[in-house]
C-alpha cells in the first residue's frame, strides 16, 4: 500500500458556525483498490461511533471516440464478440497527433441520441474459443514420434535376436 493522504477530518459547530476540514486530494491514479485506515485511539472515530460519513469521489478518464464513415454515428458497447479496432499502438499514435495539432479543431463534442438495444443479452456472451488446432497438431506429432521410436526399438531388438541366434549356431 502507498500512503496517499494522512489528515484529520472534522466538522465542528462553534458558536453557530460550521468549521470543516479541507478535503484530501490525491494524485492521478488508476489503482482499483484502496485501503482506509481509521485510528481507534479515542480521539475521534471508534467502534461505537455513529453517524460518521466519509465521502469519496472519483473523476473518470477522458474517453475519445474517432468517427469513421458518414453521420449519424452509432456507438455500440457491451459486445463480447467485438475485437479491438485499433490493434497495438495505433491508438496511442492517433492521440499523440491530436495533442500536437491543438490549434486545429479536431476534437468536437457529441450529443447523445436515443438509446437502442441492438443485440440484447446474447451479445454480452463471449463466443467460444476456436479449437486449439496447434496444440492438437503438436500432440499428434509427438505421438507419431513416439510410435516411430517404438517401431525402431522393436526392429532393433528383432535384429539383435537374429544376430545373437546366428552367432550361437556359427560358434558350435
Amino acid at each position: 500500500w502507498r500512503e496517499q493522504c494522512r489528515t484529520v477530518f472534522y466538522t465542528l459547530q462553534v458558536q453557530g458556525e460550521t468549521l470543516e476540514s479541507e478535503p484530501c486530494t490525491f494524485n492521478n491514479s488508476n489503482h482499483s483498490e484502496w485501503r482506509l485506515v481509521v485510528l481507534d485511539d479515542g480521539a475521534g472515530i471508534s467502534a461505537s461511533s455513529k453517524n460518521v460519513m466519509l465521502e469519496l469521489g472519483w473523476q473518470s478518464d477522458e474517453l475519445l471516440f474517432m468517427a469513421r464513415g458518414t453521420q449519424p454515428f452509432l456507438l455500440a458497447y457491451g459486445s463480447g464478440k467485438l475485437e479491438n479496432a485499433l490493434p497495438g499502438r495505433r491508438s496511442d499514435m492517433v492521440l499523440s497527433v491530436i495533442g500536437q495539432q491543438q490549434g486545429q479543431n479536431l476534437v468536437k463534442y457529441a450529443t447523445l441520441g436515443k438509446r437502442l438495444e441492438l443485440g440484447g443479452e446474447s451479445a454480452l456472451e463471449t463466443p467460444p474459443l476456436p479449437p486449439p488446432w496447434k496444440t492438437w497438431l503438436l500432440w499428434a506429432v509427438l505421438v507419431a514420434g513416439v510410435l516411430v521410436m517404438a517401431l525402431m526399438v522393436m526392429n532393433l531388438v528383432k535384429n539383435m535376436k537374429e544376430d545373437s541366434g546366428t552367432s550361437d549356431t556359427t560358434s558350435t
